[in-house]
């Protein structure tokens, strides 16, 4: 089966980098990163995010053919990523 291509995933990686450098700053207090709270808004960009993911998930479903088809795939995915983010959090608690 032929994949689609599309910039989806390059928006949501953007949207996710704009959320981690603002927490970056805020985290840090490093005045010298204070121009990026000023011009990236984490607000907006877990909005945007959510907004290009929910459309995502809609084009998915509606390209299934029946929500029989759509719900085995679509749990795949949730608990695949379910797994690496939990084992990924557990090697950084566990390093710490």
């Amino acid at each position: 089966m032929m994949q689609s291509r599309n910039n989806f995933d390059l928006l949501r990686l953007l949207f996710a980098g704009v959320v981690c450098v603002v927490h970056a700053q805020q985290l840090s207090g490093m005045s010298e990163l204070t121009f990026v709270t000023w011009a990236l808004s984490s607000t907006v960009a877990v909005k945007a995010f959510f907004v290009v993911s929910g459309y995502l998930i809609f084009m998915s479903y509606d390209r299934s053919s029946s929500i029989w088809s759509y719900a085995p795939k679509t749990r795949a995915t949730h608990l695949s990523s379910l797994f690496h983010s939990s084992r990924s959090v557990r090697a950084w608690v566990g390093s710490g």
